[in-house]
């Protein structure tokens, strides 16, 4: 790290701490309504970051990161690379860095492969743009191995999705397995720090000929660094556009929400929480308040407070912009300050 992006970094974290936004950000109450954005937990910052999405009713010309603190968002400084949806991003625990990948630049701007990476200071690109372009794939940090796994996705090029899985390690991609879980977009990984592997549940897949609808995955699969496997089990229905993220204090994977169909608004829209143990899938009984049915939200644990955070998606067709926590036991929508 260089001493201006150390000085940077310094200041950032201490601005944060203080629970002021930085002197050069906009503060407003909220990101504004998102889908197919993603949300992180930032270590060194101890804040959950929000990362790009579609932003209504006009995507802004470059990427934007927000800051959540549990009362607050704040618009965090700098321009990023251009504005994407159905990208994802992570973030590198060993190399401190956030990192972004692929996804729809702009509305009409096609898709990207392009490698970016957010050192708490500025934004640079990366060298290598192996894999296809492709939006609506998933992405974890795989914390045990050191880094990004990559797999799915929709690249347009028919007349089957990528069943290819990629890494990064800060430097190139590397394609890692050919075999495993069937092409699919708008599925959903997390990493399981407890069991060191990455889960994948859901998500849906090409259509198998014109006019016939798109299957709809309830798989669950594991990577443990050299390959895929498929667990046997019972647990959520088939879904896609599902959010999930690894609750550290508690040790289970969560996930919430999603869509029953291959078209969203043409199928159920579901509400239900559940969690996944290592071994088994259980759900989650909900009572008072809850997010609703919804789907293209993000979730991310936020280690500093012990809460998940869920932000935005849609439901009902509505764009969402509210900010809801879980904090183990009951959700509970946070009216930002």
């Amino acid at each position: 790290m260089s001493p201006a992006t150390r000085w940077y970094r310094t200041a950032l974290v201490a601005l944060l701490a203080a629970g002021a936004a930085p002197a050069a950000a906009q503060r407003d109450s909220t990101p504004g309504p998102r889908i197919t954005h993603s949300l992180i937990y930032h270590d060194q910052l101890r804040r959950v970051i929000l990362v790009d999405g579609y932003a209504s009713p006009q995507m802004p010309d470059s990427t934007e990161l927000w800051s959540w603190d549990g009362a607050v968002w704040s618009r965090l400084p700098g321009a990023g690379p251009t504005a994407r949806s159905a990208s994802a991003a992570v973030y590198d625990t060993q190399r401190d860095r956030l990192m972004l990948w692929g996804g729809w630049v702009g509305k009409q701007g096609g898709l990207r492969n392009d490698t970016w990476e957010w050192d708490g200071a500025r934004w640079r690109a990366g060298s290598d743009s192996t894999p296809r372009p492709r939006g609506h794939f998933a992405m974890a940090y795989d914390e045990a191995r050191g880094v990004t796994l990559m797999f799915g996705g929709d690249d347009r090029s028919g007349p089957a999705w990528p069943s290819n899985s990629w890494s990064w390690n800060g430097i190139n991609w590397r394609q890692v397995a050919t075999a495993g879980p069937p092409g699919r977009a708008v599925t959903a990984m997390a990493y399981d720090s407890k069991h060191k592997v990455v889960l994948l549940f859901g998500g849906v897949g090409l259509s198998p000929a014109e006019g016939q609808p798109q299957p709809s995955f309830g798989d669950t699969w594991v990577w443990n660094g050299q390959s895929w496997l498929q667990r046997a089990v019972t647990g959520p229905s088939p879904r896609n556009r599902h959010a999930m993220t690894f609750d550290r204090r508690a040790g289970v994977v969560l996930l919430y929400g999603g869509n029953s169909g291959g078209r969203a608004g043409m199928s159920e829209e579901h509400g239900d929480m559940w969690q996944w143990d290592g071994e088994h899938w259980t759900e989650i009984p909900l009572t008072g308040p809850t997010p609703g049915p919804r789907s293209l939200h993000a979730m991310a644990y936020d280690a500093a407070r012990g809460v998940t955070v869920l932000y935005g998606g849609s439901s009902n067709g509505e764009l969402m912009s509210d900010t809801w926590e879980w904090d183990g036991h009951r959700w509970q929508r946070i009216i930002p300050r």
